[in-house]
């Protein structure tokens, strides 16, 4: 035979230069210049690629090191010819010494999500593959130049004096008084001038952040110069629920990761943020006042989603002044007794002066409030004064509600069969409608709308959720959703539209679906046994036939399905005798009305039986100061074929490694949602794990059954290594 000359032709880029300053302050910008030639003997063939820069400690690329500075290339690049780029960096925070860049182009090395700029060491990763590939040109992509980081000291934030209230009243206002101070030798760079101080109280003089009573926050913004310091004074509410002697404790910028050790300045020193007051703060129980409700007036009527005004009287009847915060709260009540199921409108801030209601002292004021969706009905207004129980009333907290004197009668909008309805659906809000219907239809009700995410939920004579429906939307969230009842019953379904996101004008309206298909899943299948096929549509009588049709060729029936409702059809062909071609789709319901729907599916040759199984999640888990957290993986099964699989055997799972550390418990757990659901009475499969361990390998093993030809399924398992750590960490830090 003749030999054929294979000629290895492609590019191969190269770093000819790179050059940086000899030595860059600490958190500093600077510049690399570099030039890159193509040294293959043809032209990329693609014109993006990302020539990066790293710091490191040494010469050699490592998941520590840190991505500084960044070019995209966006051009292609011929045969011998080259560029020059210049990439701008930026240094970490607090660092000195001796480093190296290592400059690469073409990189295949990217920065982990959430990865800190100002920090150093790094977190690197390696992406799928370089964006052009150079195959064993490779090799050559990167240039090392040393660099000298001078160290400048950094800020160092601490509270320098501190002072708060001596005594304070349950309810009432404390004071406190504090002075953040930078005692670095460093500026706040502007980068990081925005932070938070926090104030706590805390029954010693240790500060617990799991336990201790947080109370407010303040945020700071500006640059704090070295030496600098700023003065806050803050008014606070006692929380609820405490009495006795407190310390009042101040952080300045807190530490809030436990991977990084830092707060959002970074500093010197990230231990000595916090100062408390040298003595603690008495909070003490007033003399009880006592709060009454004495009226409470709101309309006759309402329909859900329109305003009304409900408007209260609230008295102090005792001999206390009632001194503080405190709110009252208006419900809708059924019943007329409160509980937990009624409905808050809303609550109202009490317009007293000097917030204090003396002895004797009344307020009036007006709630505005949209009437939330609940079915049609009487119901009465509530009102609960001092709802949070910030005023303290001793025995007295017993009287505190007042009921309206007369009923409100609350109607829902109705929407009327073949009329459309344009209304506003408030963002992240929700409307209800309802609509009268007879027996034996099939209802679908459409909401149109030009943006946004939005829900719709349809039940009979009752409040539909997304729990508790006799029809929803189906799929993903989208701006325009349908929701379905196959047959309904007489009378009124309650609609409900919330908006997910987006809002404003929507068009809802319903129908009844005459008889019809009006969608057929697959489109297309394989001459084989078996094919399973969805018909969707409306008004199916449970005893409706199924038939594929070629005139001239013959007619299949199905040999298996099920009339799921008067919607949904699922039928098993065999079609191994069946003609190639198109086919008609007919359902005919006992009364003699048919649908056909011409040319509607197509038959195929059979493709050899093959699925598809992948496996995704992360490749490497991390030891913080926690501990390892759990990693989650997800196993896909995708038919490769058009015609059903009888069986597929899946299996996967991780090695059981023992544990021959001073960890207690497991070295791995295990985890997954595998389970059987076989109709096989006495057996409940929930309580079932799906995994065992086989010989060193923790395995969880099951079949898709009657897998469905081109479907899709998914399965998840869960991995935590060492499981005892983090209960090790949390009683002692150091462990480790």
């Amino acid at each position: 035979g003749s030999v054929t000359n294979v000629v290895y032709r492609e590019p191969d880029l190269r770093i000819v230069s790179a050059s940086a300053p000899d030595s860059v302050d600490s958190s500093g910008t600077f510049e690399v210049d570099i030039t890159v030639i193509n040294d293959g003997n043809r032209a990329t063939r693609t014109g993006r690629w990302l020539d990066t820069v790293y710091l490191s400690r040494d010469t050699t690329i490592d998941s520590s090191d840190k991505v500084i500075g960044t070019f995209e290339r966006g051009e292609i690049l011929g045969a011998g010819e080259s560029y020059d780029a210049t990439i701008s960096a930026r240094l970490p925070d607090n660092i000195g010494g001796e480093f190296y860049l290592i400059v690469i182009t073409n990189a295949g090395y990217g920065k982990w999500p959430g990865d800190d700029p100002t920090l150093f060491p790094g977190t690197i990763r390696p992406v799928n593959s370089p964006l052009l590939n150079e195959y064993r040109g490779t090799a050559r992509n990167d240039m090392i130049v040393p660099l000298t980081v001078n160290f400048v000291p950094g800020p160092d934030l601490v509270i320098s004096e501190i002072s708060s209230s001596d005594r304070v009243f349950v309810g009432r206002e404390f004071t406190v008084t504090y002075t953040v101070s930078n005692n670095g030798q460093g500026d706040v760079p502007d980068r990081t001038a925005t932070w938070e101080d926090q104030v706590y109280l805390s029954r010693d003089q240790y500060l617990d952040f799991q336990s201790d009573q947080y109370v407010e926050n303040y945020r700071r913004e500006g640059v704090l110069n070295a030496d600098g310091s700023y003065t806050v004074t803050l008014s606070l509410d006692v929380p609820r629920g405490i009495t006795g002697a407190y310390y009042v404790f101040v952080v300045t910028d807190r530490v809030r990761s436990s991977i990084r050790h830092r707060g959002a300045v970074i500093e010197t020193s990230e231990t000595n943020n916090t100062r408390a007051t040298l003595a603690p703060m008495l909070i003490e129980l007033p003399p009880p006042s006592d709060l009454q409700v004495d009226a409470v007036v709101g309309p006759a009527n309402g329909t859900v989603g329109d305003e009304v005004f409900v408007t209260i009287t609230v008295t102090n009847r005792g001999t206390e002044s009632a001194i503080g915060n405190w709110y009252d709260a208006v419900y809708l009540s059924a019943d007329g007794i409160w509980d937990f199921g009624d409905l808050l409108l809303g609550t109202i801030s009490p317009p007293v002066e000097g917030r204090s209601l003396a002895p004797g002292q009344s307020y009036t004021a007006t709630l505005t409030a949209t009437l939330p969706a609940t079915l049609p009905g009487s119901y009465r207004l509530l009102v609960r004064a001092d709802n949070f129980n910030d005023i303290y009333e001793a025995a007295r907290d017993d009287n505190n509600l007042g009921i309206a004197a007369d009923a409100l009668t609350v109607s829902v909008p109705t929407l009327t069969v073949g009329v459309p309805l344009t209304v506003d659906l408030p963002t992240r809000g929700s409307i209800l409608y309802r609509v009268l219907v007879p027996a034996g239809e099939t209802l679908q009700v459409s909401l149109d709308a030009a943006g946004g995410l939005n829900e719709l939920y349809l039940r009979h004579e009752d409040l539909p959720s997304s729990t508790f429906n006799d029809g929803g939307f189906e799929g993903a969230l989208v701006a325009s959703p349908t929701a379905l009842v196959p047959t309904t019953k007489a009378g009124y379904y309650y609609i409900l539209a919330r908006a997910q996101s987006g809002g404003g004008e929507v068009t809802l309206n319903a129908s009844f679906l005459p008889f019809g298909i009006t969608s057929i899943t697959p489109d297309d299948a394989g001459a084989g046994r078996y094919v399973t096929m969805t018909i969707r549509g409306a008004r199916f009588n449970e005893n409706a036939t199924v038939k594929l049709i070629r005139p001239t060729f013959g007619e299949f029936v199905p040999v298996n399905y099920e009339v799921v409702d008067a919607t949904r059809i699922v039928a098993v062909f065999d079609l191994r005798e069946a003609p190639l071609g198109l086919y008609d789709v007919q359902v005919a319901n006992p009364d003699g009305t048919s649908q056909i729907i011409p040319y509607r599916f197509l038959i195929e040759p059979p493709k050899e039986i093959d699925v598809a199984i992948g496996l995704g999640g992360p490749d490497e888990l991390f030891l913080t100061k926690s501990g390892f957290d759990s990693a989650f993986y997800g196993v896909s099964l995708q038919s490769l074929t058009n015609v059903d699989t009888p069986y597929v055997f899946i299996q996967y799972g991780v090695p059981r490694i023992f544990n021959d550390t001073l960890i207690p418990g497991e070295r791995l757990n295990f985890q997954t949602n595998l389970q059987g659901q076989p109709n096989v009475s006495g057996v409940n499969w929930a309580d079932l794990m799906g995994d065992i361990n086989q010989d060193g390998v923790i395995t969880a093993s099951g079949f898709a059954n009657d897998f469905r030809a081109g479907s899709f399924g998914a399965l998840t398992f869960g991995v935590e290594l060492y499981p005892g750590l983090k209960e090790l960490l949390e009683a002692n830090p150091r462990f480790l």
